[in-house]
């Protein structure tokens, strides 16, 4: 009876050990089961390492030099959004045009 156990937990371990090498492989790229998936370790950047904390702009005076060094005269009616957008009417070649500034510190025309 002592083999016969013996032999069972034998042959346990050795199943355990050619499956978890199995487990184990490394296939080439393009090639495995998993080839579908990105690995876990590629995780998209957090969104405020995309923010340079130094230069959110937070009051009127702040946003309207800021449209204007991109630019833009006349700025007025600034505004400020809950996403932390600023809003106004500037001129632009001329022309007066709705403008924004995003928490990134991007000057775009609305």
């Amino acid at each position: 009876m002592e083999d016969s156990m013996r032999s069972v937990i034998i042959a346990i371990a050795v199943v355990g050990l050619v499956a978890g090498t199995s487990f184990a492989q490394n296939y080439p790229s393009g090639a495995g089961p998993s080839t579908a998936q990105a690995p876990a370790t590629q995780a998209a950047p957090a969104p405020s390492s995309t923010i340079d904390k130094s230069a959110v702009i937070t009051n009127e005076t702040q946003a309207k030099s800021k449209i204007e060094s991109s630019g833009f005269t006349n700025v007025s009616s600034l505004t400020k959004d809950r996403a932390g957008i600023w809003h106004g009417t500037a001129m632009k070649d001329g022309m007066s045009v709705k403008v924004a500034l995003d928490v990134q510190g991007n000057v775009r025309i609305e």
